[in-house]
């Protein structure tokens, strides 16, 4: 416990700029394992999606599924953003077709492959260590009496 009243704005600023900090790294760290994983044909959290039917590969020329033109990823590239001032990272698309290969159209024969639910458990997974790391640091540079 603090004693000195005077710490705690300066401990309430630190502790709010190691959060924001820590968002920013966070949401870094994930749509790198977004886009790193889906360029493999894995989600975020390295599983592979289901291979493409031969017909698609033909027609696509290419065997890694969602990549075929890049949009998809480029779209999550840029629509994604942190908001520090608000803490607010969002990680997402746009894109009218993402939907689609996040929970599948059976009807039209594209099978379920998941890409953000896998990035939210992603970032999940890797909070505690860069919150931990960002608050630590951020609370370094405060001045105790």
């Amino acid at each position: 416990m603090v004693d000195d009243e005077g710490d705690f704005g300066e401990v309430a600023e630190a502790l709010r700029e190691g959060i924001a900090n820590g968002l920013d790294k966070l949401h870094g760290k994930t749509l790198r394992a977004v886009a790193t994983n889906m360029a493999e044909g894995k989600d975020a959290l390295g599983n592979a999606w289901k291979p493409l039917d031969p017909k698609t590969v033909e027609k696509k020329g290419s065997a890694i599924p969602l990549i075929d033109t890049g949009n998809l990823r480029s779209n999550i590239m840029v629509v994604s953003y942190v908001d520090k001032d608000e803490l607010r990272g969002i990680i997402g698309t746009n894109t009218p077709y993402g939907k689609y290969h996040e929970f599948g159209a059976p009807e039209a024969g594209v099978p379920r492959r998941p890409f953000l639910a896998p990035a939210a458990k992603y970032a999940e997974q890797n909070a505690k260590e860069v919150f931990e790391e960002e608050i630590n640091l951020a609370l370094e540079t405060v001045q105790l009496e």
